[in-house]
């Protein structure tokens, strides 16, 4: 698991780097580097969507372990 969580942090980092870039004035106003820049973002964005899911349904089980009521469906859910 510890290999899955290391690839979605690079995954969102990545994500991220290109938006901040996507945001530069300097890039915005450089047409092919912007166009560059939108195509890396748009390869992005259908994994980093499915990444912020994994995180929230880890979140869920987290919780779920730490309430008595749910802890039973855990291995279930996993």
């Amino acid at each position: 698991m510890a290999a899955f969580e290391q690839l979605v942090d690079e995954l969102e980092r990545s994500y991220r780097e290109a938006q901040e870039r996507m945001n530069d004035p300097a890039v915005y106003n450089d047409h092919r580097e912007a166009a560059e820049v939108g195509r890396r973002l748009k390869e992005l964005e259908g994994a980093h969507r499915l990444a912020q899911e994994w995180r929230e349904v880890t979140d869920d089980l987290a919780a779920a372990r730490g309430d008595g009521d749910l802890r039973e469906l855990v291995p279930e859910l996993e």
